[in-house]
């Protein structure tokens, strides 16, 4: 039964799959002391990781082929990150949200910490040029017709 419980916990906080909208302040404090503990290359390391996963998904795959043994090495920079850090460095705020609000909660926490990093990732220029480049292939009249806010009634 132990076993479980601890391979929940480590599907949980290793999905990237939806967790609840909402919660709860020991989930809040999990996700503080995670993006808190981890430094500029641990969320870079991170980012790798995310990459290397939405490149499994068969409609990204063709799009780039990292090699196989790239991939282990950077999973298993991933997982080390992921042990310390609720071994290590945010251990009391994982058994408290884990105790509290269940294994979700760790979820909730990696997510936060994901889209903490992902953020370094789409503030880079080289990033935010290639996103802008988007503007030249749209209608921008078409576009602003369409978010123009409503004329109140009788005007």
């Amino acid at each position: 039964m132990r076993s479980m419980t601890v391979l929940s916990i480590l599907a949980a906080a290793l999905s990237l799959g939806p967790s609840p909208a909402l919660a709860g302040p020991f989930a809040n404090d999990l996700a503080k002391c995670l993006v808190r503990s981890t430094t500029p290359a641990e969320k870079t390391e991170l980012m790798r990781w995310m990459f290397v996963a939405i490149d499994q998904h068969p409609a990204v795959r063709v799009l780039a082929q990292v090699p196989q043994a790239e991939q282990t090495v950077i999973t298993k920079r991933a997982a080390a990150l992921f042990q310390h850090l609720l071994v290590v460095s945010c251990r009391t705020q994982a058994r408290q949200a884990i105790k509290y609000e269940g294994p979700a909660s760790i979820r909730f926490g990696f997510q936060i910490l994901g889209a903490v990093a992902a953020r370094g990732l789409f503030t880079d220029p080289h990033v935010i040029r290639y996103v802008a480049s988007m503007m030249q292939y749209t209608n921008k009249n078409e576009l602003a017709q369409a978010l123009k806010p409503p004329q109140p009634a009788g005007k």
